[in-house]
């Protein structure tokens, strides 16, 4: 720190300096100072999923998260949202007091593996997209 201005550490690591002038004007986030940290995927299945099977996969995936003692119980959501384009869309959101990047990261993937064996399980299948051509004789 100078006079002049500040020596910021960014989430990349990278050093900025900012003139106080403009640190009196403006917000700073300190992302070390969260107590938890918001993740949020949407997952697309096959449109072959069958409804009932669709409302198992999101029931379980909510009742698997509930079990993680790092994931804050009362705002987990997975919800069927999206009819899409090549997909029907589940969205998987919640928080998690992990904030550390490596530990953040870590839940994630292991969540993610979760919920790969939770579709797997139900016998159907992530979507990719597709587009189908209809060719039609004159």
């Amino acid at each position: 720190m100078s006079f002049r201005s500040c020596r910021i550490r960014t989430f990349d690591n990278a050093l900025i300096s900012v003139p106080n002038s403009k640190l009196g004007s403006d917000s700073v986030t300190n992302w070390t100072k969260m107590d938890v940290r918001k993740t949020k995927i949407t997952i697309g299945l096959v449109y072959s999923t069958k409804k009932e099977t669709l409302q198992k996969i999101c029931d379980e995936i909510r009742t698997n998260l509930e079990k993680y003692d790092s994931i804050k119980k009362d705002n987990i959501m997975v919800w069927f949202d999206n009819f899409n384009a090549s997909s029907l869309d589940v969205v998987v959101q919640y928080h998690t007091y992990r904030t550390g990047a490596a530990d953040f990261f870590a839940l994630k993937e292991e969540i993610q593996y979760m919920i790969m064996d939770v579709v797997e399980s139900n016998k159907t299948d992530f979507a990719f997209n597709t587009q189908t051509i209809i060719v039609e004789n004159n």
